[in-house]
């Protein structure tokens, strides 16, 4: 155990040793990744504008990329992301933050809340066996007897699933989910004895019906001011100071219209 706490004391002393010149150096990447980003950004590559502000904020911690990032992010429909970013900016993981700006954020994390979806999964034909829950492939629980799971996530289409622990049980839907909408989903499992059977989900959105493996209702639930599709605010681009000793230092976070 000793020698463990060694080893990470060795660790953490190299990293707090690292040099001046290799900090200064990935600020000044990170500067030029965030000027790239909003070169991008203002082009309409939204897309190329998010991995550059990635890669700015991994090599320096900023309150300035985190919030554009975050607000990049919801232009591209990446609301779970944005809201972790946010949440992160909000914990001043990158730096403390001015009254006026922590009230902004904060009413950024509402807005994006309320325009994630979630889907609440049920399953019938699982008996007391733990049944392991997939939304496009990625496990997210596990349901056993009559217990559901509850999944937040980006609106659009997704794919549903569950698989029994025998491995030659599943069964599979497709669930289109909009903004801040609330989407049950049930799905059946074929009986132990029989044979799962697949086939191909057709390529419009399927009815009831046409589902495979069960069928999903909408919940009237939707949040309180979430925005419409079209109307997502474009984040206001907040420009660093070149003359400035800290390359990444937060201008003031101007009031975002939604």
């Amino acid at each position: 155990m000793r020698a463990g706490f060694a080893l990470l004391a060795i660790l953490v002393s190299a990293a707090a040793q690292r040099p001046a010149h290799a900090r200064a150096d990935d600020a000044e990447d990170a500067r030029r990744l965030f000027e790239q980003a909003g070169e991008a950004r203002r082009s309409g590559r939204l897309v190329d504008a998010r991995d550059l502000l990635r890669r700015s904020l991994a090599l320096h911690p900023s309150r300035a990329t985190a919030f554009n990032l975050a607000t990049t992010l919801r232009e591209a429909g990446q609301m779970r992301e944005a809201l972790t970013t946010l949440e992160r900016l909000r914990d001043h993981e990158f730096g403390a933050l001015a009254p006026e700006q922590q009230t902004e954020v904060e009413r950024m994390i509402e807005r994006t809340r309320a325009e994630l979806a979630t889907l609440r999964i049920e399953l019938e034909g699982g008996g007391t066996d733990s049944v392991e829950i997939r939304v496009d492939g990625a496990r997210v629980g596990a349901v056993a007897g009559t217990g559901h799971v509850d999944h937040v996530l980006d609106a659009g289409r997704h794919v549903v699933s569950a698989h029994a622990p025998d491995g030659r049980r599943s069964a599979r839907d497709e669930v289109d989910a909009a903004r801040g909408e609330r989407v049950l989903v049930r799905l059946v499992l074929p009986p132990a004895h029989a044979p799962a059977t697949r086939r191909a989900l057709p390529a419009h959105a399927p009815s009831a019906a046409e589902r495979d493996g069960g069928s999903s209702t909408t919940w009237i639930w939707i949040g309180a001011g979430v925005i419409a599709a079209g109307a997502i605010t474009a984040g206001i681009w907040l420009a660093l100071d070149s003359g400035d000793e800290d390359a990444m230092t937060l201008p003031a976070i101007h009031t975002l219209r939604f």
